[in-house]
């Protein structure tokens, strides 16, 4: 299956988002690689924390683009090793670029928020988590579990102060939706012609 990602990235044309009226930009790390087997990907349980929108989701490592960073890139490198203790170098394939995505949860009313920039790396050597403070659980989610429709369910979440149901999976105990699955439905949707796409699917992002 990780073949099959990496060759439809590679044709991918991804929508970028305007700047105008956003005051922030973010960028996460979509690690795939194959775990007993299975094509995988790295998720993190953002930690409980007051004040954070994301405040126990599940999510991908990642975070806001510093002055100091030469690009959005560079901040996704940055917050892996943060967050995972994981270093991201050469050895690690950026196969693919994902369309931008506007955080609704960050908007205000002056403020659009933030636009999140996912980048897709192929990770062919052990990872060996050491999560910090920010992350509660880092587990390998497999992709097939995300491609079997019948474990796509939905749930009732407010989306800009209108209640909706909205698509989801539970993995276990963790939840994995919003943003996140509007990203891997992304990724999978043009890879596989029978996949949902997020935006016809009013994904919460």
């Amino acid at each position: 299956m990780l073949t099959q990602i990496e060759q439809a990235l590679q044709s991918y044309q991804r929508s970028q988002h305007p700047m105008r009226g956003v005051s922030r930009k973010a960028a996460v790390a979509i690690m795939l690689s194959e775990q007993a087997g299975d094509a995988s990907v790295l998720m993190i349980r953002r930690a409980e924390r007051k004040g954070d929108p994301w405040s126990g989701h599940m999510a991908f490592p990642g975070g806001m683009v510093d002055p100091t960073d030469d690009h959005s890139f560079a901040a996704a490198v940055r917050e892996t090793e943060e967050e995972i203790g994981f270093v991201l170098s050469e050895q690690d394939r950026v196969i693919g670029r994902l369309s931008d995505i506007r955080a609704r949860r960050a908007q205000t009313h002056k403020d659009k928020g933030l636009v999140v920039c996912p980048y897709v790396l192929r990770v062919d050597r052990t990872i060996d988590p050491n999560p910090n403070h920010e992350v509660a659980e880092v587990v390998w989610v497999p992709l097939k579990f995300i491609r079997d429709l019948s474990n796509r369910t939905q749930m009732p979440a407010e989306l800009l102060d209108m209640p909706r149901h909205i698509p989801c999976y539970r993995y276990g105990d963790r939840i994995i939706w919003g943003m996140s699955l509007a990203m891997l439905d992304e990724m999978l949707s043009h890879t596989f012609d029978d996949h949902p796409n997020p935006w016809s699917m009013e994904a919460p992002v």
